[in-house]
């Protein structure tokens, strides 16, 4: 069957890619709070073959796949500890902000800098946390747009700032 040597060539690209973001979050995650933090993959199945034919008739029927790599999951672990049930709401946006930037790191060491966006990404942290954060976005090269609800941290960090509510 065609689509399992498909699904096997995603899945061995996305560990590649998985293996890279590993490498980049150990450093930025060690510099800021977490030590031994692990992205992987996992998968929803390893009977690819047999679980596409017994689906087959369903999924033409859905008119989509019930099964295949979009449905497999990345998960990280922080501390040897799966971070869905292990971990505050702040250290889960935290964790999700660090793979963004692993990302943007990898693309440096391509010479590429994409533009950053990011909404309300220090509501969650304490004080030493965004501290911390902030000097790994200042120190990017890319262009960083951010909105923050939290002021007082940004105001002296920041070279343009717009203030909504004074239109300034």
């Amino acid at each position: 069957m065609a689509a399992v040597s498909v699904i096997e060539k995603i899945r061995k690209k996305r560990n590649n890619a998985i293996e890279l973001i590993n490498k980049k979050i150990d450093i930025i995650s060690n510099d800021i709070i977490f030590e031994n933090t692990v992205v992987f993959q996992k998968l929803t199945d390893e009977n690819i073959e047999e679980k596409l034919e017994l689906k087959l008739e369903k999924e033409i029927l859905k008119g989509f796949s019930l099964y295949g790599p979009h449905l497999d999951s990345l998960n990280i672990q922080v501390n040897k500890r799966n971070n869905k049930n292990s971990v505050s709401m702040g250290e889960t946006y935290l964790l999700s902000f660090l793979l963004k930037l692993s990302e943007l790191f990898i693309y440096a060491d391509n010479n590429l800098y994409p533009s950053l966006f990011i909404d309300d990404v220090f509501v969650f942290l304490d004080e030493f946390i965004k501290g911390e954060l902030l000097k790994k976005i200042i120190d990017l090269k890319n262009q960083v747009i951010m909105t923050s609800s939290v002021h007082d941290i940004c105001k002296n960090n920041v070279i343009n700032e717009f203030d909504i509510e004074k239109n300034l």
